[in-house]
């Protein structure tokens, strides 16, 4: 090498070297002056940049590294040792694989930042964990499998039983604890820093699966770990306020909330009696929240209103929005819910008496504007700051604090900020320990605007105090139940006794109801008013009742029904009942759990809302093309069923039907069709044309008539509709249709357009005997050709459904890789011994990834182009070969 080759490649690497990359430390001596000098020096050469190396790795593996920091470009040597049943599938460096030495030594080159070691496992055994991470599930005494996860970062995974995989719907959320979710067949997400306790127990039926957070693997250091520690009640449901609290051995809860002037504490009694009081820190009133599970009766009381509104009216708290109404509940507590408005089991009557108002979902709703929500730049946020800090305690807790600010600026360029402090304390299991949540306001008046404040600046800036706005404390205490529960009298919160009752419909006198009308609805207790439920009905079931300081009238109304074919349950709906038909039934009234007071009321149901309209819906699995809203079809000699819909859905329903052809037989069912959703009102009505012998296709009128409104009436006293039809095609003439299809070939016509480029193809069609199975439902198997055309298409297999008795041929089409849909239709022509027959495919196409329609055979085309242009347009003709 010359001289000058070594002066170039000198001066090379002291520009580099003088060079800092992003996120790297200063390499600059403090000492030194930037570009003094091109080429080092001992007394000014800068100090190489190094690196923390994390180790992330899972359960089952350890690792001992070389060195624990290190500049850019080190090869670091990572010897590793892996507890028996696991296997090492790989050691990764920030999401890139190490270099394999042996089985115990791989190796990396150190980037330019910091490098977190992770690891891809596998684990043998008779149930295991799977996926991101791995571990094995020991066997327990009590045929359990159980086993811990460390999860460092978020992660997916599975549990395995055998050789079968658990995924996100074999959870069991009643009993889990921690941040859970990414519902999916093949596995659930745990959130990072955290360890898991992880139990399979097949006596839990389909929600084997628990998982429970048991620790931290550091304190919470970010929003994301924050808001995940948090999300521990993420699974439980209260009864009543969709909260939820899956934590053990909680005995007591005391909160404190200047901005809704709240005091509130809540004890454990016994594990079957929880008692909360709060006062307002303002004027000394009193509520209380009283919860107790006694033999088959699980009783609340609860005149502690959380509609969300602070002193000033202001919109609040909104973990309970929807607690609007002090209430008291009697709830019969049964192994099987059926009602979970009037019924809960003794696993969750538990878990809610173990739930206060103020949990871990309220409290981190009251900050979450503080550390997690709002953060982004943009609209009226100007700046904003935030400063986490996380800290193990001597004692093995762990405390978050956080300090931040957020900047305004409005559409009148008004100036103002809120500041937040917040400190929370969890427990070694990760359980919610103690807390606080500090807000001020500043304005123009009190604060000199800057975006660059480095500082919180807490209760004060430059000086000047801002407002106070909430100032929350909370804290938590776990451990046996307190011994003996505080006498409480409910007596004065439940009716005990019905004085009077009726039925009530306006515009009819007592107990008189219009058909079609709501008579009562299910409620929910902490929302659900008697005049207006949740669904927007009213009920119209009165009663009179002591003591009138009773709270449990919302769970008061009709439990039975003597005749359930005149009020019955809800047609269009789940819940309630209706008077469905002209007649009387005695009504039951009580407050649906045995034991509470109950009456009896005669109701008479009388005529309500007039038809306007019937039109035909199809039925029983047919076609589309088997019906529309007003044909339906039959083959003559068969028999066929169709859903006859009312207009409006709660008009009466009381039709006489007659046909134009006596042997054409119509019966309608007696009982409402409920097999859809609710909009529509209709039943089942049966068609038998098996007196019918026509040999040419024949139109029949169906003629209803009914109490139809008089502004659609046509003439006399009963509205005649004669728009319906049904189409009776005829029977297949003798020897054109075989009793079955398998092994009959059939091949396409060619002389039904001169459009080549549409329907001049040919094709052949294979019946088979052979099954195959279509979207999970099995067919009798056809295979499709096609050799000429605009699409070849070879050993296309469709499903087929052949009826010689009514001469019906329908197809199912399979779908081939990169086809987004196929489409298939089918007419058959008995008198011919024929088959129309159409085909076309859909793929995705085009930049924007619009839907591309290819025709192979024929074209399937719409009804409305059907009636308009003929059937026969959009089929190809296939005749059976000899």
């Amino acid at each position: 090498m010359n001289k000058k080759q070594l002066t170039v490649i000198l001066l090379s690497a002291a520009l580099l070297a003088s060079c800092t990359n992003p996120g790297e430390k200063s390499s600059i001596a403090p000492d030194s002056t930037p570009g003094s000098s091109l080429i080092p020096t001992p007394s000014s050469s800068k100090p190489v940049s190094t690196y923390q190396i994390v180790d992330r790795t899972g359960d089952g593996v350890s690792i001992t590294l070389s060195k624990t920091e290190a500049a850019k470009g080190e090869t670091i040597t990572v010897t590793v040792a892996v507890a028996e049943g696991f296997i090492l599938d790989g050691l990764l460096v920030n999401g890139e694989a190490c270099t394999k030495v042996n089985e115990t030594t791989y190796t990396f080159l150190m980037p330019d930042t910091s490098a977190v070691i992770t690891s891809k496992l596998t684990v043998t055994g008779e149930a295991v964990v799977t996926g991101d991470l791995a571990a094995r599930l020991e066997k327990q005494s009590d045929g359990t499998f159980k086993g811990t996860l460390t999860a460092n970062v978020n992660a997916k995974i599975a549990v395995k039983v055998g050789s079968v995989t658990y995924g996100y719907g074999a959870v069991n959320f009643d009993r889990s604890f921690g941040d859970i979710g990414d519902a999916s067949a093949s596995g659930f997400r745990v959130s990072g820093n955290a360890i898991y306790e992880i139990t399979f127990d097949v006596s839990l039926g389909q929600s084997p699966i628990v998982v429970k957070r048991i620790g931290f693997v550091h304190a919470p250091k970010s929003a994301d770990d924050l808001a995940s520690a948090f999300n521990g009640d993420y699974s439980g449901r209260n009864v009543n306020d969709g909260g939820a609290y899956n934590i053990n051995n909680l005995k007591k809860a005391t909160y404190r909330n200047t901005r809704t002037a709240i005091q509130y504490e809540w004890n454990r009694y016994a594990r079957v009696v929880s008692y909360a009081t709060a006062k307002n820190i303002l004027t000394d009133e009193t509520d209380f929240v009283y919860k107790k599970l006694s033999g088959t009766h699980y009783k609340v009381v609860d005149t502690y209103v959380e509609s969300g509104r602070d002193n000033s009216g202001v919109y609040w708290d909104d973990t309970m929005r929807e607690d609007t109404t002090a209430y008291s509940a009697d709830y019969a507590v049964v192994e099987n819910v059926e009602n979970k408005n009037y019924q809960i089991d003794a696993f969750n009557a538990k878990r809610d008496i173990i739930t206060p108002s103020h949990n871990m979902h309220s409290v981190d709703r009251d900050m979450h504007y503080g550390y997690r929500t709002g953060f982004a730049v943009e609209d009226d946020v100007k700046a904003v700051s935030r400063v986490f800090n996380g800290v193990e305690n001597e004692d093995g807790t762990y405390t978050t604090t956080v300090a931040s600010w957020k900047n305004f600026q409005d559409s009148n360029a008004t100036r103002t900020r809120s500041s937040y402090q917040i400190s929370v304390t969890f427990n070694a299991d990760s359980t919610i320990k103690s807390g606080s949540y500090i807000e001020y306001f500043f304005n123009e008046s009190n604060w000199k605007f800057n975006d660059n404040d480095v500082d919180n600046g807490g209760s004060a800036i430059g000086n000047k105090s801002g407002t106070l706005i909430t100032k929350a404390e909370f804290s938590y205490e776990y451990g046996d139940s307190y011994s003996a529960a505080p006498s409480f009298d409910e007596t004065p919160y439940f009716i005990s006794s019905i004085t009077s009752a009726e039925v009530t419909s306006k515009g009819l006198e007592a107990n008189h109801i219009q058909q079609n009308e709501i008579v009562d609805d299910w409620r929910d207790p902490q929302r659900d008013s008697i005049e207006n439920d949740s669904y927007g009905y009213s009920s119209i079931v009165n009663i009179s009742y002591a003591p009138a300081t009773a709270l449990n009238r919302w769970q008061y109304g009709v439990s039975a029904s003597s005749d359930e074919r005149v009020v019955g349950p809800r047609v269009n709906g789940s819940y309630g009942w209706q008077a469905l038909r002209i007649g009387t039934s005695t009504l039951t009234i009580d407050g649906h759990t045995p034991g509470t007071p109950s009456v009896q009321v005669e109701v008479s149901v009388e005529n309500g809302i007039q038809p306007k309209n019937y039109y035909f819906m199809d039925a029983l699995g047919h076609e589309n093309d088997f019906v529309d809203a007003t044909h339906v079809q039959v083959r003559a000699g068969s028999t066929a069923a169709v859903r006859l819909v009312i207009q409006p859905v709660d008009a009466n329903y009381n039709p006489t039907i007659t046909t134009s052809n006596p042997n054409l037989k119509v019966t309608l069912d007696e009982d409402y069709d409920t097999s859809k959703s609710a909009y529509y009102t209709g039943k089942i009505l049966h068609i038998d044309a098996t007196a019918m012998n026509n040999t040419a296709k024949e139109e029949v009128t169906l003629f209803i008539s009914d109490d139809f409104d008089p502004s659609y009436r046509v003439g006399g006293s009963s509205f005649v509709l004669d728009e319906l039809k049904v189409v009776v095609n005829p029977k297949p003439a003798s020897g054109l249709w075989p009793t079955s299809l398998a092994g009959t070939t059939w091949s396409s016509s060619r002389a039904l357009t001169e459009e080549a480029d549409s329907l001049y193809e040919d094709a052949t069609i294979a019946f088979t005997d052979e099954d195959i199975t279509i979207s999970q439902a099995t067919y009798k198997k056809a295979i499709l050709n096609v050799t000429s055309g605009k699409e070849k298409i070879s050993d296309y297999e469709m499903g087929y459904v052949y009826d010689p008795l009514a001469c019906t041929l329908s197809f199912k089409g399979t779908l081939r890789s990169g086809w987004f849909a196929a489409n298939i239709a089918t007419r058959v022509d008995a008198t011919a011994g024929t088959f129309g027959f159409a085909f076309t495919y859909e793929v995705m196409g085009g930049w924007d990834e619009d839907l591309a329609q290819h025709d192979v055979i024929g074209m399937v085309c719409s009804p409305e182009d059907e009636e308009t242009y003929g059937y026969e347009t959009g089929y190809v003709t296939f005749t059976k070969n000899a």
